[in-house]
C-alpha cells in the first residue's frame, strides 16, 4: 500500500472515509477532547510513514495534536445533499502520510450534527474503524458526565509490528523469499493492463439509503461466532 500511495500520490485509492450522523447535537469541544484521547491511547493513529536512508519506515509519534475542522451546514434544508456535496471534494484529497494518516471534521446540520473521519488503509480497516468510534464514544461519555473510570487501554499496534518482524526471521519466510526471487528472475515481464489515455481514475462515493430489511440481511452474512463484523462494515461502506 505504501508503494501504491507513492505511485498514485494524487489519487485517494487507500482512503477509508466514514461520516457518522447524529440526530442530536454533540458538543464540539467534548468530541475533539474525546478523539484526542483516542489518538493518545492508540499508536496506530499516531503512525506516519517516512523515508529513512532510502527505506520507508513506519514511525510512531509520541504525540499528535488533533485538528478537527468545524463545518456549518445548518443553513441547508436538504441535509443529505449538503453532506454529499461537502464530502465528495473532501474525500478526493490524499492524506499526507509522512505527517498524518487521518483527516477529521465536525459538521453542524439543520437538525443534529455529523462527524467525519477519513483514515489511510495503512493504519485502519473496517474493524479498526468500529473500534475507533466505540473508543471515542466512551471517552465522550466519560468527559461529558465527568466519570473517573478510564476506558480500557488498547494493546499497542507496535506489538503486531514486532510480531511481523520476528516472523520474517523464520525459515518459512526465507523459503517464501527464495521462491519469489526465483519467480521474478524467470518472469521478467509484468502484467499489462491496456488503458485508454483518456481514461480517468476519478471516482465518486454515493450515499444510498438502506431499504427495510437490507441491514438485517447484511448482518446475517456475518457469522457472529467468528466475530466477523468487519464484513458487515465493509459491505455497508460499499453500499
Amino acid at each position: 500500500m505504501w508503494y501504491g500511495h507513492q505511485k498514485h500520490a494524487d489519487i485517494p485509492i487507500y482512503s477509508i472515509p466514514f461520516l457518522w450522523t447524529f440526530s442530536e447535537n454533540l458538543d464540539y469541544e467534548t468530541l475533539i477532547l474525546a478523539f484526542q484521547k483516542t489518538v493518545d491511547a492508540n499508536d496506530a493513529l499516531r503512525t506516519v510513514f517516512r523515508m529513512q536512508a532510502g527505506i520507508p519506515q513506519a514511525i510512531i509519534l509520541d504525540k499528535m495534536e488533533v485538528e478537527m475542522d468545524v463545518i456549518d451546514l445548518s443553513m441547508h434544508a436538504d441535509t443529505k445533499s449538503a453532506l454529499e456535496d461537502w464530502a465528495q471534494p473532501r474525500i478526493q484529497k490524499t492524506l499526507p502520510i509522512d505527517d498524518h494518516c487521518f483527516d477529521t471534521a465536525f459538521l453542524t446540520l439543520k437538525e443534529g450534527c455529523a462527524w467525519f473521519l477519513n483514515e489511510h488503509h495503512l493504519i485502519t480497516d473496517g474493524r479498526s474503524k468500529q473500534l475507533v468510534y466505540e473508543k471515542t464514544a466512551r471517552y465522550y461519555e466519560q468527559i461529558a458526565e465527568n466519570l473517573s473510570e478510564e476506558p480500557p487501554v488498547a494493546l499497542p499496534y507496535s506489538n503486531f509490528v514486532d510480531f511481523e518482524k520476528r516472523s520474517l526471521q523464520k525459515r518459512s519466510a526465507e523459503r517464501a523469499l527464495n521462491y519469489w526471487s526465483d519467480f521474478q528472475s524467470t518472469h521478467t515481464e509484468g502484467p499489462c493492463f491496456p488503458l485508454n489515455k483518456n481514461d480517468s481514475t476519478h471516482c465518486e462515493r454515493r450515499l444510498i439509503d438502506l431499504k427495510p430489511g437490507t441491514l438485517e440481511a447484511i448482518s446475517n452474512i456475518a457469522n457472529p461466532n467468528e466475530g466477523d463484523l468487519a464484513i458487515v462494515s465493509t459491505l455497508i461502506t460499499v453500499l
